[in-house]
């Protein structure tokens, strides 16, 4: 008789339902202005909510993709630079009160390739079902409720839910495991095979969520002229704008981090020596999704998300 697998024992037999915390639920429609739906957002501290299109009566609604800080990001870079005014007083290209707040949420969603893939499970359904949308990059996943008929009972379960529950999960896991070390565990996953994207703290703010929406990732690092990390810029920076505060994303990006997210200008940092259980730890005390993998002098060697602490958990390093 085949020996047991604990750690995908306790995959099949944990349901999502039992990996969410409890948390304050929002969703919005298509026809939702952005304004209205950042002021939502912001007061339940939320970076990212599901949205429906809205179905005639008798109908279901019906879930149309993902409104969060990364879609912001992309229509930032892309859709209305054109019109922002530079933080350094240019003269203003827009009405800060119509154009940006005032556009319905359901002509954005199209601009975050992660609403391409649209994965939804069922609460009943083991953690496994999270396993191939979180390690193709999808941050977040609808959870149905009561059949899904009504979307107001629907939750979300987040990368982050995974990443906490595998960290806690030494009883299947294994506790040698979670001490192996990062490069060791590169060895066997390629942590490092994509390379991480960086930008000067001089560079603009919209510069680099240029770069980071071309490359299809959250964020980059900001280095100073030396290469020494000092700071992050990710799409989550953005939480805290709004149409009037567009134009400063035009500051050189350290002094935009420092302005809108002190947190950011203090990276999150680990070395090759240390173990995947102090990138976990670090990644969850932080609520951030990546971690600078840096050398003795604080330069970028490499970079670990979660998606790669999920890759990890699949192919058994963790």
């Amino acid at each position: 008789m085949a020996a047991k697998n604990p750690r995908g024992e306790a995959l099949k037999e944990t349901r999502v339902i039992e990996i969410i915390p409890q948390r304050h639920s929002v969703l919005v429609f298509d026809d939702t202005k952005l304004g209205d739906a950042l002021k939502a957002m912001n007061a339940s501290k939320l970076t990212a909510v599901p949205v429906y299109h809205r179905a005639e009566q008798g109908h279901k609604h019906s879930f149309s993709g993902w409104l969060n800080m990364s879609t912001i990001m992309f229509y930032l870079a892309f859709g209305k630079f054109k019109d922002i005014a530079t933080a350094h007083g240019a003269a203003p290209l827009f009405d800060p009160n119509v154009k940006w707040n005032d556009q319905p949420v359901g002509e954005l969603i199209a601009l975050n390739p992660e609403n391409a893939k649209r994965f939804e499970v069922n609460a009943s359904d083991s953690v496994s079902t999270l396993i191939e949308p979180f390690t193709k990059g999808v941050h977040r996943v609808v959870v149905k409720r009561d059949g899904g008929d009504n979307p107001a009972t629907n939750e979300l379960v987040t990368q982050s839910d995974l990443v906490r529950w595998i960290f806690h999960a030494r009883y299947a896991f294994g506790e040698t495991t979670y001490t192996q070390r990062v490069e060791v565990a590169d060895q066997l996953v390629g942590f490092f095979n994509h390379k991480p994207i960086v930008i000067r703290d001089t560079e603009t703010a919209i510069e680099g969520f240029r770069k980071a929406a071309i490359a299809n990732i959250h964020g980059v690092g900001i280095v100073d002229a030396n290469g020494v990390l000092v700071g992050t810029l990710s799409a989550s920076d953005l939480r805290s704008l709004d149409a009037e505060h567009l134009r400063f994303a035009t500051l050189p990006s350290i002094e935009f981090v420092k302005k809108f997210s002190p947190a950011s200008a203090k990276p999150v940092t680990a070395t090759k020596t240390d173990s995947l259980r102090t990138v976990m730890q670090r990644m969850l005390e932080h609520r951030v999704h990546r971690v600078w993998i840096v050398d003795a002098e604080n330069k970028v060697v490499g970079v670990i998300t979660m998606s790669d602490i999920i890759k990890a958990c699949v192919h058994g390093a963790v």
